[in-house]
This record gives structure tokens, C-alpha cells and sequence, in this order.
């Protein structure tokens, strides 16, 4: 929660060397990285956290959003370990993706599966929250919450045409600002 009391939700500026700028209940606390994983794509990764959603149905390949086509993976750093309760994903519609949390960077687990069936658009960019009084709320998406420092979002199936637009995390009470507001990349 946020010191009003509102959650806390992570949205990201880009910035310059692969660095996003992470920003907590209105204010810049800290840097956060987003890195790639293994594979090719097209679009900077920092799309996936710059807190632009793509419009509900636009094509896959638009300029918000990061497309691949192999078994690329990609990892957010959130600077410190926090309890995630909520994610909001825009995605290819036709495809399955696989977001994956972890306190450590090597050990991850399941957080949650956003299968290619679920979501109210029939072709392009789904965006879908599991937050139950979201407009945009998909309760396949629902999870227990979870501490991590990194999430990971990877495709798992589909037409080999992978596309995310947007990944945004809200989290519990007790994850405040960290002291020192910097992460060593």
C-alpha cells in the first residue's frame, strides 16, 4: 500500500541503457532492470513496463509492444523482494504466456497462466487483471499472492507470433519505497 493507503502499483518509465525508472505511489524510488532473456525480438523490452496499454484489439505487431517468435523470455527486477497481489497483462489474444515469480533470480515459480481462451477480444491485444473490481478483470487470471524481486513472462504456446504490450504488478501492504532507492544493475 501506498502511504494514502492506496495500492501501490508498478508502472515504469523508460530510460536509457536497458534502465527502467520505477515509480511508487506517484514518486521515483528507485531503478529498476528489465532484461531479455535468451532469443530475438522486435521492440524495446522497456515496452513492457512503460505504463502505456496497447489499445484492446490492435495488431500484435504495433509499435507499444514487444513481438518474438521463438522462446524469448523476459525478466523484471523489482529492486527488492515484495509481496505481488495483482497483475494487469496486455497481450496477443491467441497466444498462452507464462508469468513466473522468484526472490532469488534463479529459482522461479508459477504465478499465473494467461491462456490464449480467456479475454473478451476475439483478434489483436488483450489487456486483463486479475483484480476482481478491475473493468478488465479475468478470473482465470486470480492467484495467491506471492513475494518476489523478479517476475518473468514468457510465451508457452500459440502461433509463434508472441506479443506483450504491457505488465503491471500491484502489491501488498508493507512494500514501501527501500531506503536507499537505488539497485545495482
Amino acid at each position: 500500500m501506498s502511504p494514502s493507503g492506496e495500492p501501490s502499483v508498478l508502472w515504469c518509465a523508460p530510460r536509457v541503457g536497458g534502465l527502467v525508472s520505477v515509480v511508487w505511489a506517484g514518486e521515483e524510488v528507485r531503478r529498476a532492470s528489465l532484461s531479455q532473456g535468451t532469443g530475438a525480438s522486435v521492440g524495446s523490452a522497456s515496452l513492457l513496463v512503460d505504463g502505456i496499454l496497447p489499445d484492446e484489439e490492435a495488431a500484435w505487431d504495433s509499435s507499444v509492444n514487444v513481438w518474438w517468435s521463438d522462446s524469448s523470455a523476459f525478466v523484471i527486477d523489482l529492486g527488492a523482494v515484495r509481496v505481488v497481489e495483482h497483475l494487469m497483462g496486455c497481450v496477443d489474444n491467441n497466444d498462452t504466456y507464462l508469468i513466473e515469480a522468484s526472490e532469488d533470480g534463479e529459482s522461479f515459480v508459477e504465478l499465473v497462466t494467461i491462456p490464449a481462451d480467456v479475454g473478451e477480444i476475439e483478434g489483436g491485444m488483450d489487456c486483463m487483471s486479475s483484480r476482481e473490481d478491475h473493468p478488465e478483470c479475468e478470473p482465470a487470471l486470480a492467484f495467491e499472492p506471492v513475494r518476489a524481486r523478479y517476475v518473468r513472462i514468457r510465451a508457452i504456446e500459440g502461433d509463434e507470433a508472441y506479443t506483450v504490450g504491457e505488465l503491471q504488478l500491484e502489491f501488498g501492504p508493507g512494500n514501501g519505497p527501500p531506503v536507499d532507492g537505488e539497485v545495482s544493475p
